[in-house]
């Protein structure tokens, strides 16, 4: 089965844009590559190359992740003026997660179920982190 997700990065309205990752989304793979690439690149580099998606003829590629969390399983934002990846993972809604932690806004979807994306982590590209646990720190919401 595929971990569908999203690498993006934040526009002055507060928005985000992001490009589509079809299969093994999930932190320790994608999250991995993508703090790699940041590393390697710097942030703003990183944001740099993905906006060279704008200009191909793909573009409709790019898109809001967050408003698709029940298909969009887990996002990378990449924040340049704060110095970090965010780390979002799909969860279904409650009212408890509203309380306790930082989520998107909701998309209800059929038979009722609404789901939301929740905040995991911010990653200083300085510091290699416990892939492992930021995906078992995300999965737990799902279940």
């Amino acid at each position: 089965m595929s971990t569908r997700g999203s690498v993006a990065w934040r526009l002055t309205d507060g928005s985000t844009l992001g490009i589509y990752n079809h299969n093994c989304s999930q932190p320790t793979v994608l999250g991995r590559a993508v703090h790699t690439e940041a590393r390697k690149l710097s942030l703003a580099g990183l944001v740099a190359k993905l906006k060279q998606h704008q200009q191909r003829s793909d573009a409709e590629e790019l898109y809001d992740p967050f408003q698709d969390p029940l298909s969009m399983e887990w996002v990378y934002v990449v924040e340049p003026n704060r110095d970090l990846i965010e780390v979002w993972a799909s969860a279904p809604w409650t009212p408890e997660l509203v309380a306790t932690h930082q989520v998107s806004s909701p998309v209800p979807y059929r038979r009722g179920y609404t789901y939301v994306h929740v905040h995991i982590a911010d990653i200083p590209v300085s510091i290699e982190p416990d892939w492992v646990d930021i995906e078992q720190r995300g999965k737990a919401f799902r279940t």
